[in-house]
Formats: structure tokens, C-alpha cells, sequence
């Protein structure tokens, strides 16, 4: 993954670190790869439909930073980074950032090196970040699993509490680099 490991630029944010072959405000910076709760990640390519910036600001958001960090570290502002994410929403035809970290491991632009830590979570709830992971809302998740929509909220926040996650994304990622579902598609 590193050919010159002196020219790698790091970003960190709430234990994910992720390399760059240059500083991430630069306009044609790529992320090289990644860790998260023990996983170690490559990144092998960049969807074709997105800019080198677009590709940034995918790859930081699906691992659950926030827009505003995402727009300080690379010297955007909040609103360019909105829009950078919903012209790749667009442009990937996904319904959003739920389903991200699973279609950037399914066309293999990243690609797991390393298994990390599971996630501390119920059955239940592992069935209804399973049935998110294609990007599904939480009414089309209580349909699908027969639960109440206040139902599937309370088992995303109790997996989130429970795992220190900021946001579903953050589970959805923790739960595709833990290797316990390791189909995508």
C-alpha cells in the first residue's frame, strides 16, 4: 500500500487514521488506506464518477466524521462539502451515507487487510444494522424486520451508546470491518 512511508500525511479524528499521499487539502490528494477499531484498510481505488475531492470527502464521511471536520481538514467549507457529498450520492446511485461504507467495499475500492473489533451489540440490533447497511430508513427497516419504527431507533442508539459510535455510518463501518458479515454482494 506505501511505497515511501515519510510521504504519508495522517489524519486522525476519534480513533480512525487516515493516510494520504498528500496533504488532504490538496486538490488531487488520495486517501492510501485507513484504521479503525483494529482494522487495517486499503484503499486500491477511487470511484471513477468522482473528483479526487468528491472521493475525499466520500471516504472521510463513511468513516463518520463530521462535515465540519471533514471541510476544515481539507480547507473547504461546510457547504462545499455538502454538496461534494450529494453530487456523489448522485453520481453513485446510493441512498445515502448508510449505504456508502458497504458499495466502496463491494466494488473493492476499499479492501480489508485486517479484521477489527467486533462490535458489542445485541442480536436484535445486529439485525437491524445488517438490514441498514444497504441504506434502508428505519420505517423500511421496522417493515422489514417486523419492528416499530421506534423500535429500530432505540436499537441503533443502544448500539451506539454501547460502542461509543457517533452515528449509524460509524456502526455500519465497525460492523462490515469486524468480519461477522463479510458478504458484500
Amino acid at each position: 500500500m506505501l511505497t515511501n512511508p515519510s510521504a504519508v500525511h495522517t489524519v486522525e479524528f476519534r480513533g480512525v487514521q487516515a493516510l494520504y499521499d498528500l496533504a488532504p487539502g490538496d486538490r488531487t490528494a488520495q486517501m492510501l488506506g485507513f484504521t479503525m477499531c483494529s482494522a487495517t484498510v486499503s484503499v486500491y481505488s477511487r470511484p471513477e464518477e468522482l473528483s479526487p475531492r468528491e472521493s475525499s470527502c466520500v471516504m472521510l464521511r463513511s468513516l463518520g466524521l463530521p462535515r465540519a471536520t471533514i471541510a476544515q481538514t481539507m480547507g473547504l467549507s461546510t457547504d462545499t462539502v455538502i454538496t461534494h457529498l450529494n453530487r456523489s450520492y448522485r453520481n453513485l446511485g446510493v441512498t445515502g451515507m448508510s449505504a456508502l461504507p458497504h458499495y466502496l467495499l463491494a466494488k473493492d475500492h476499499f479492501r480489508i487487510d485486517q479484521y477489527g473489533d467486533p462490535l458489542y451489540i445485541s442480536p436484535a440490533e445486529r439485525r437491524v444494522i445488517q438490514t441498514g447497511i444497504s441504506g434502508a430508513t428505519n420505517a423500511q427497516i421496522a417493515q422489514q424486520l417486523g419492528l416499530s419504527p421506534p423500535t429500530v431507533r432505540h436499537h441503533w442508539a443502544n448500539a451506539a451508546a454501547r460502542n461509543q459510535a457517533n452515528n449509524r455510518e460509524v456502526l455500519i463501518m465497525r460492523e462490515l470491518l469486524s468480519g461477522v458479515m463479510v458478504e458484500v454482494d
